[in-house]
């Protein structure tokens, strides 16, 4: 699992970083996919670990997200309403 996790201090200060630990009880599960309509359920488990402080200095220096759940839909590209520079 790759992901990473940051903090702003009013919107345009760098905060901390943070990355997953893989040592941890990290998974990303997906319970149901309806090919018709896109719609996904899962849960997940992630640890983040600070990498850098920046200037925030009220986070601490592990994020535990435990008993995730989420419920999305997938979305063609071209609804996204973002360029990322994936074309």
């Amino acid at each position: 699992m790759t992901a990473i996790f940051d903090t702003t201090v009013g919107g345009d200060v760098s905060g901390k970083s943070y990355k997953v630990l893989h040592s941890a009880d990290n998974y990303f599960t997906l319970d149901s996919y309806d090919e018709n309509t896109k719609d996904m359920k899962g849960t997940f488990n992630v640890t983040f670990v600070v990498t850098s402080y920046g200037d925030e200095k009220d986070f601490p220096d592990t994020l535990r997200l435990t008993e995730g759940r989420f419920q999305t839909r997938l979305l063609p590209k071209k609804e996204w309403g973002l360029n990322w520079g994936l074309n």
